[in-house]
């Protein structure tokens, strides 16, 4: 029951990684944007050092966005996990079972049958009319 649940909450769950990533980019972009601001007045170089301290800070962060969109990316979304989860297990299923195996070749048996009816249908249909 646990695994349908978190079946479920799967697009919410890709969804909370999006905002995530948005929102860790919106603060990394506004703090680089403040030392923008802060860099074009340097009163003094006990000011520049720190300057390029806090500049440090914010551009060794930006690995946290890019995780929660990797994150987006690789989390499936409900439709998708479970179309992966009951096409697996079609597959496995239809490896497993000798008789549905032979279902392809009998299908084509019955087409080419029906193709053949057809054929002399419209041949006999054909020779009618003249």
């Amino acid at each position: 029951m646990a695994l349908i649940y978190w079946l479920t909450r799967l697009s919410s769950i890709s969804d909370l990684f999006f905002g995530l990533g948005m929102l860790s980019s919106i603060f990394i972009f506004v703090g680089v944007l403040a030392y923008t601001f802060m860099i074009m007045d340097f009163p003094n170089d006990d000011d520049e050092i720190e300057y390029k301290q806090k500049r440090k800070k914010f551009f060794n962060k930006i690995w946290v966005p890019i995780l929660f969109f990797v994150l987006n990316i690789l989390t499936p979304n409900t439709k998708e996990a479970m179309l992966i989860i009951a096409g697996g297990k079609t597959m496995d299923y239809v490896q497993s079972d000798t008789s549905l195996q032979k279902i392809p070749y009998k299908a084509t048996e019955l087409i080419l049958k029906k193709m053949e009816d057809y054929i002399d249908e419209t041949t006999s249909d054909s020779t009618k009319t003249k």
